[in-house]
């Protein structure tokens, strides 16, 4: 097909974001990547954009979200999509890049928990209802994944480390004197490290950290509290 300048990009594998799309840019994408889904998060009727997918044998799905809404119920949407997935608002910048956010977060992000016991079957289904796939355990007592985990069994992949990750993508949830977690950009983070209300986590200076009340003697929120707050954080 001809040049088309094409204002997308793939932020993801497999999930490209952009401003609202041109029948040709759908095209394109169609044409050259094989796009088999739009998910338009707008809340006006697009009817051009509508009607390029039913053209190209795309599906189109709409998902109006409000400016200041949580990303975390469109995310959800995307993840069940098929791919390669478009998605778009109407300039490409606030929902568009909080959904993605949310979605990398979901698909490609993991949170680590250090020496928690009785709280870990209300970490797995609390994983869950975020949509979270990825449960790493340093140190935990096993015995308390007991009972039912309802709809998180088998959506939720425990697995068990020697040791905690390090990097520049991980980042450590703490009491203390560190930023505030609301403050902190957690599109840069793929990595959440949370500590046991009795031992915390141990002493981590190569790696950032941001304050989360989740010590009982501090806040008197358990670990799953703490985790909650952590992926709405991580999320929205």
């Amino acid at each position: 097909m001809n040049q088309v300048h094409v204002r997308a990009f793939e932020a993801l594998p497999g999930v490209w974001r952009s401003q609202l799309p041109k029948a040709s840019e759908i095209a394109f994408l169609r044409e050259v990547h094989g796009l088999q889904a739009v998910l338009d998060l707008t809340r006006r009727p697009r009817p051009t954009v509508e009607r390029a997918c039913h053209r190209l044998g795309v599906r189109y799905e709409k998902f109006p979200m409000e400016y200041d809404g949580h990303a975390l119920p469109a995310a959800r949407f995307a993840s069940s999509l098929p791919r390669p997935l478009l998605i778009h608002c109407f300039h490409g910048r606030d929902r568009t890049g909080r959904v993605m956010r949310a979605l990398a977060a979901m698909e490609h992000g993991s949170v680590h928990l250090y020496r928690v016991g009785r709280n870990l079957n209300r970490a797995i289904r609390t994983m869950e209802a975020f949509g979270m796939r990825r449960l790493h355990l340093v140190e935990c007592d096993e015995s308390f994944i007991k009972g039912n985990l309802f709809g998180a069994a088998g959506r939720v992949e425990v697995v068990r480390d020697a040791e905690l990750p390090s990097g520049d993508d991980a980042l450590v949830l703490e009491t203390g004197d560190y930023p505030p977690l609301s403050t902190v950009d957690l599109g840069r983070y793929r990595k959440i490290i949370i500590g046991g209300e009795t031992s915390g986590t141990p002493p981590l200076k190569h790696l950032a950290h941001a304050t989360i009340p989740m010590a009982g003697k501090v806040s008197g929120l358990t670990v799953e509290a703490a985790l909650a707050i952590a992926l709405y954080e991580w999320t929205r």
